[in-house]
């Protein structure tokens, strides 16, 4: 795993190395806020990153995720989601928070997503590990049919 981004919200690895082309590996963490420079600038650097290193499949892990008040669900909504989609993105594989109040952001974040977003694959796994299989399989599929 190649280590492409890391601060206080977020630690991302490129699969490439892995064998899992187009795949990203996020591991979020913390309280997110829309005037936390840092959270904006983990959110941003993931944007950036699947347009530009054409990623199909995202990992995220959300177990250190603390919560997701409602205008960061909002901002993700409305903006994230979409322009991550826009960017390529075809599969978002996930790990739920291990914190109450987290977990419960995470599932309100995906079902909104859920409703909205037709192209977007959602799978909730319980560890980066099963994440891991998934994502091999997914690229393969995808490969197959682009």
């Amino acid at each position: 795993m190649k280590q492409v981004f890391k601060n206080p919200f977020g630690l991302f690895y490129d699969l490439e190395a892995e064998d899992i082309s187009h795949c990203l590996l996020a591991y979020w963490k913390g309280f997110y806020e829309l005037n936390n420079p840092k959270a904006i600038e983990a959110l941003n650097f993931c944007l950036d990153y699947v347009e530009q290193h054409q990623i199909k499949v995202l990992i995220s892990d959300h177990a250190e995720v603390e919560v997701l008040p409602q205008a960061m669900l909002d901002y993700l909504d409305n903006t994230w989601y979409p322009r991550i989609i826009g960017g390529g993105l075809k599969v978002e594989i996930y790990v739920d928070s291990q914190d109450f109040t987290g977990s419960l952001s995470i599932e309100e974040m995906f079902l909104k997503v859920n409703e909205k977003a037709s192209e977007l694959v959602t799978i909730k796994v319980q560890d980066v590990e099963e994440a891991l299989k998934q994502a091999q399989h997914f690229v393969r599929v995808l490969q197959e049919i682009e």
